[in-house]
């Protein structure tokens, strides 16, 4: 397992051990607006590593076509519609809050 760093901690870029070359996946938990996910992804890349898949828990509308024009693919255990399909059949959620996140 490797990480990419923020600007604090042992100043490394990326933690862990890897040779440049090698292929990796990024795993992050949420997809909102994809950018954080791809700085991730292009700081592993900054050090010779192969990085064409993300994957996610959730993924937002929208941001896998996103993340595809920047020439990755995206991949989703579980979208925002599915969850809210789950929530209303369990009657968590009534039919207005189930349509307000459909439509959004």
């Amino acid at each position: 397992m490797i990480f990419p760093r923020k600007a604090h901690g042992t100043q490394r870029l990326i933690e862990g051990h890897y040779e440049p070359g090698e292929k990796v996946v990024v795993v992050d938990d949420i997809l909102i607006t994809g950018n954080s996910v791809m700085q991730g992804a292009e700081k592993l890349q900054s050090v010779g590593l192969e990085v064409r898949d993300i994957v996610v828990f959730i993924d937002l509308p929208g941001v896998k076509d996103k993340l595809q024009a920047h020439g990755y693919r995206g991949h989703a255990v579980l979208t925002l519609a599915e969850i809210a399909e789950t929530l209303s059949e369990a009657e968590r959620i009534d039919d207005r809050q189930f349509q307000l996140v459909i439509e959004n």
